[in-house]
């Protein structure tokens, strides 16, 4: 291979001027303009909360991304939208990521997709309300 090659830097996307209890009013709309072309163009970024709460950091991680990751590691591949997507949905140690795991969400923006994936993650559970 000749030439260098160029890595890809991932966004760092600041959240520190929304204000979590307004969604969509002050700096939100272009915070959020920034968040959508990341994921469009590169499928993740880097999120920067400097003023979060201990408060709002555990709502956030205690209640939705903890219970999410602890789920049976059977249920998390139910998560799946086929081989025409770059992403599968659900990327674990069965793809040789040993100690890693991985979760998308199709249209993560819209509430009904939210829901429609807490849904599909918690079918017994009434999709865990603390997740969406």
């Amino acid at each position: 291979m000749s030439g260098s090659a160029e890595a890809t830097q991932l966004p760092r996307i600041d959240f520190s001027g929304v204000d979590p209890s307004a969604p969509g009013s002050g700096i939100w709309p272009a915070v959020r303009a920034q968040v959508v072309d990341a994921l469009a163009t590169i499928g993740c970024f880097d999120a920067r909360y400097p003023a979060l709460a201990p408060e709002l950091r555990a709502a956030l991680f205690d209640g939705a991304v903890k219970p999410l990751f602890a789920l049976p590691v059977d249920a998390k591949p139910c998560n799946n939208y086929g081989p025409e997507k770059p992403f599968p949905g659900y990327l674990g140690e069965s793809q040789g990521l040993d100690g890693q795991e991985s979760l998308a969400m199709v249209d993560a923006p819209k509430p009904e997709a939210v829901r429609a994936f807490a849904d599909l993650m918690w079918p017994d559970g009434g999709g865990n309300p603390s997740f969406w």
